[in-house]
């Protein structure tokens, strides 16, 4: 090429396999990551960030947008600098700033705040990994932190939000909050704060709480705990409730145990009762359904007119049955604890009650499989395997895809199994112990 002007020609490149100098290198480089930043990042950089105010008496809340990296690169997600918009949180009250000091930590800022709009002053609950209250008491401002500083979850439970019973754990993290349906928390009058606070709403009164019986003592079932575990019932005068503890009895050589502690809000203490699984048929948590706990225990009050529950006289556990769990590859349907015959039984019924018929393994057709069955309204397989005491039936075809007409061939396969084994049936193929 003939050059023009004072024009320098480029070097050609080398083609003897001579390195290419280190800083073109470098330069080239340079500019690819430049490039695929600039692409990867300009379409969700550029969308505006949300900023709204919300008024709640005294007090303004700041709700702000920001981005943060989606930490999704390079497990789920193919760009390095994909963002995501999470709110953060700031209060004013009569227009000045409102912080915080908890221990160590002086807090300015927050992952979220809500109106508390049943308080009977104007009141915030506000977090980032601990609950603090913020409220206005005759024009004054009051702030209170709950707990001890950590670096938990903010998790939360109503205990009396479900017809005077709790509705499920929720909890407050770095996320992109609606400014109006997002600043507000109602729907019951007694909150329980993480493991260590109960909020009464309607009079803004705490009950520090101890979810656990300490350990070292002389008082019965000493080192049960139940910290961080879900309540599944609140007594009837709105006094005490009920989650699932777990322990190791030292009498018995260090074996572990599973119970109920009820946690006593006025006091702040806990008692329990051990659950056995033959008494009672307990497996986990999801066993202790209100119907589960009225049978087996009631609610009664000792000499001094304290509510307490006290395991029901005569009772008798129903029928084992099972239960289906829904997974990222679609329902299945367990049975626990079972024996290994329990896997030919159920392979039998699905048989001769829902036409059920041999099929291919799916992921070897070649080979026979006397657990692999075609049912009419699935147009993949089911199988039914037995493992570690547990009798499990699930869908699956040779892409692993989850349909929703086999999903509905499972849960019929389940409530008719489970009819025959609520009237008795089968029972024998279940461990005892």
């Amino acid at each position: 090429m003939t050059p023009v002007g004072n024009e320098r020609p480029l070097p050609a490149p080398p083609t003897d396999g001579t390195p290419r100098p280190v800083g073109a290198t470098m330069r080239v480089l340079a500019l690819v990551l430049a490039c695929v930043a600039s692409a990867c990042s300009h379409r969700s950089d550029e969308r505006p960030l949300e900023t709204a105010s919300i008024a709640h008496g005294p007090f303004e809340i700041v709700a702000k947008g920001r981005r943060i990296s989606t930490g999704t690169f390079p497990n789920t997600g193919g760009n390095p600098f994909a963002t995501m918009e999470v709110t953060g949180f700031t209060v004013r009250h009569q227009g000045q700033p409102v912080s915080i000091t908890h221990g160590s930590r002086t807090l300015q800022g927050f992952w979220r705040v809500v109106r508390l709009t049943d308080a009977p002053v104007p009141a915030l609950l506000v977090s980032t990994t601990d609950f603090h209250l913020i409220s206005d008491e005759g024009g004054r401002l009051v702030t209170r932190s709950f707990g001890a500083p950590s670096t938990d979850m903010a998790d939360y439970q109503w205990l009396d939000a479900d017809r005077g019973q709790p509705t499920p754990p929720r909890a407050f993290g770095i996320q992109k909050v609606d400014p109006n349906a997002g600043t507000e928390l109602r729907g019951g009058r007694w909150l329980r704060l993480a493991g260590h606070t109960v909020l009464d709403v309607h009079t803004l009164r705490s009950h520090p709480i101890r979810p656990w019986i300490p350990s070292g003592t002389h008082r019965p079932m000493a080192g049960l705990n139940g910290g961080g575990v879900r309540a599944i019932a609140f007594s009837p005068g709105q006094t005490q409730y009920v989650t699932i503890g777990s322990g190791y009895d030292y009498e018995r050589d260090g074996e572990h145990y599973q119970a109920l502690l009820v946690v006593d809000i006025p006091s702040g203490e806990a008692y329990g009762h051990r659950l056995e699984r033959r008494q009672t048929h307990f497996i986990d948590i999801d066993d202790a359904t209100p119907e589960w706990l009225a049978r087996h225990f009631r609610w009664t009050k000792d000499a001094q007119g304290r509510e307490r529950l006290e395991p029901r006289p005569g009772a008798k556990p129903a029928p084992w049955v099972g239960r289906v769990v829904d997974t990222s590859g679609g329902p299945n349907y367990r049975l626990r604890p079972t024996l290994p015959a329990m896997e030919a039984t159920l392979v039998r019924f699905i048989v001769e009650r829902m036409q059920g018929r041999p099929a291919p393994d799916p992921v070897d057709p070649k080979r026979p499989s006397d657990r692999t069955l075609a049912v009419p309204g699935c147009d993949d397989t089911v199988v039914v395997y037995h493992h570690d005491a547990q009798t499990v039936l699930y869908t699956t075809g040779p892409t692993h895809r989850v349909r929703a007409d086999c999903s509905a061939v499972v849960r019929r396969i389940a409530d008719a199994f489970n009819a025959e084994l609520a009237r008795g049936a089968y029972q024998a193929l279940f461990e005892r112990d």
